[in-house]
C-alpha cells in the first residue's frame, strides 16, 4: 500500500534540507555597527552564519575568491561601482553577494544589481534588513536573483604585425587570470587555418574543432546553437582553463576567404554567447595571423577589454596608430566604452624603438612593457609559465592581469629590477 503520509514527509525534509543549505552564508564586515546589525539580524531570520571576518577593501577579492558559501553580504568602502567590478571578477556565477555600503543612489543601486549584486544601504534599521532578507529568502526559494545577470569579461588580446607575441599573450593572460581570482577562463582562438595556441597553453594534444562552410550557415542562421553544444566544444587545458578553437575545414572547390574567416569568427562568438555564464572571463587571440583585420568598429561593442600588443618597429607603430585612431572614434560610439590595454613586447633582440619614443609616436601610454628575453621558446617548450615562476617577464604579466581586473600595476621589485637586466 502507499504511504503518502512518508512521501510528504519525505518531500518536505529535501525541501528543507535544499533551502537549508542555500542559507548558509558570510558576513566579511568593515565597521562594528555592520557586524552587531547583520549578525543578530541573520540569526533571526534564520540564515547560518558560517563565516564570520573582517576585511578592508585590501582583502576582499582574496576572501572572495576562496568562498565556498552560496550567499556572502560584504561591506565596502571607496567607491561602491569600482568595488563592485572588482570582486565580480573573484566570483563564480552561482554565489550570491549583498553589497553593503553608504551611498544612497538610484542609478547606483540599479547599476549594481547590473553587475549582479544585491545591495543594502547603510545605516538601516533592523526592520528594513529584514525586509531585505525576506525579499531575499523569497528569491532564494524561487531560484532568481540578480546574479543571473553576471558574465564573463570578455578581453580580447590583438596584434597587427606578426610575431608580436599575441598568442603567447593571450595563453600567459589566461592563466594569470585563471591563478589570481581562483575562476574559471576561457581561452579563444581565432587562428582558424593554422595556430601554435597548444605550445602556449603548454598542452600540446588540444585539438581545434573541425567546421565547415555548410555547418556555420547551419548553426547560425538556423539559430541550432544552444548551451549544452557549446560546452561540448570546450576543451579542457586544466582546472580553470578551458579551450575554444575552431578549424576551418574547406572542400577541394573550396578556397579561404576573408567572408569565410569572418563568417567563422562571427560563428564563434555565438557560440561563446553561450557560455558567458560559464566563467569569469573569455581571453581571445586575435593575432595578426587570423585571415581578418580586427576592426574597432565590430570589436568595442563586442569586448569589455582590449590589449593591444605593440611591436616596437617602424611599421608596426604605424599601423597600431592607425588603429587607435580607428579605436577612439568606435567606442566613442557606444554607451558602454571597452577599456584599452597597451602592451610594448620588445619581441627582437635589438633595434627595438624604446617606451618613450613609442608613447610620443603613439600619442598613447604603454599600460605594460615586455622586455625582451632570450629564453622565451625554451621557457614554454619546457612547460613553464612565466605567472608561476620568477622569471623577467613574471612582473609584466602579473601587472597585466591587476590592470584588467582593476587593480593598480605593482612597483617592480628589486629582484624584478635584476632579472630585467
Amino acid at each position: 500500500m502507499l504511504d503518502l503520509d512518508s512521501l510528504t514527509t519525505t518531500s518536505k525534509t529535501d525541501s528543507e534540507s535544499s533551502s537549508s543549505e542555500e542559507r548558509r552564508c558570510g558576513l566579511y564586515y568593515q565597521t562594528s555597527e555592520c557586524y552587531r546589525l547583520l549578525k543578530e539580524t541573520l540569526k533571526y531570520e534564520g540564515f547560518d552564519l558560517l563565516d564570520v571576518r573582517k576585511c578592508s577593501s585590501s582583502e576582499q577579492a582574496e576572501a572572495v575568491s576562496k568562498n565556498n558559501l552560496p550567499l556572502l553580504f560584504v561591506e565596502v568602502s571607496g567607491p561602491l561601482m569600482e568595488q563592485a567590478e572588482l570582486l565580480s571578477s573573484y566570483l563564480s556565477h552561482d554565489v550570491r553577494v549583498v553589497l553593503i555600503g553608504t551611498e544612497d543612489s538610484i542609478n547606483i543601486l540599479r547599476n549594481v544589481e547590473k553587475l549582479g549584486f544585491y545591495y543594502l544601504m547603510l545605516p538601516a534599521e533592523k526592520q528594513d534588513v529584514i525586509v531585505m532578507l525576506r525579499s531575499l529568502a523569497d528569491d532564494l526559494h524561487r531560484g532568481r536573483g540578480p546574479q543571473q545577470q553576471r558574465k564573463a569579461l570578455r578581453v580580447a588580446v590583438v596584434s597587427l604585425k606578426g610575431g608580436s607575441g599575441c598568442t603567447m599573450v593571450t595563453a600567459e593572460l589566461a592563466y594569470a587570470l585563471a591563478n589570481q581570482t581562483k575562476q574559471q577562463v576561457i581561452a579563444v582562438d581565432h587562428g582558424y587555418t593554422g595556430s601554435n595556441m597548444n605550445i602556449m597553453l603548454g598542452k600540446r594534444d588540444l585539438f581545434r574543432q573541425q567546421v565547415g562552410l555548410e555547418g556555420i550557415k547551419y548553426h547560425t542562421l538556423g539559430n541550432f546553437l544552444d548551451h549544452a553544444w557549446a560546452h561540448s566544444q570546450l576543451s579542457r587545458v586544466e582546472k580553470r582553463i578551458s579551450y575554444l578553437g575552431f578549424e576551418l575545414k574547406l572542400s577541394e572547390e573550396e578556397d579561404l576567404e576573408i567572408t569565410a574567416a569572418e563568417n567563422l569568427r562571427l560563428y564563434t562568438s555565438n557560440v561563446l554567447d553561450n557560455l558567458k555564464r560559464d566563467a569569469n572571463f573569455t581571453v581571445e587571440d586575435f593575432s595578426a595571423s587570423a585571415k581578418f583585420y580586427p576592426h574597432p568598429h565590430w570589436l568595442c561593442p563586442l569586448v569589455d577589454c582590449l590589449v593591444l600588443v605593440v611591436q616596437p618597429t617602424l611599421s608596426g607603430l604605424h599601423e597600431t596608430r592607425a588603429f587607435l585612431e580607428q579605436f577612439h572614434v568606435s567606442n566613442a560610439k557606444n554607451e558602454d566604452h571597452s577599456r584599452l590595454v597597451v602592451v610594448l613586447n620588445h619581441c627582437r633582440p635589438k633595434g627595438s624603438i624604446d617606451c618613450q619614443a613609442v608613447e610620443q609616436y603613439l600619442q598613447h601610454k604603454v599600460d605594460v612593457e615586455f622586455p625582451f628575453a632570450s629564453n622565451c621558446e625554451e621557457w614554454l617548450i619546457a612547460g613553464k609559465r612565466f605567472t608561476d615562476q620568477q622569471h623577467k617577464l613574471s612582473a609584466p604579466f602579473a601587472n597585466l592581469s591587476r590592470i584588467i581586473l582593476g587593480k593598480n600595476p605593482q612597483k617592480p621589485s628589486l629582484l624584478s629590477r635584476l632579472l630585467k637586466r
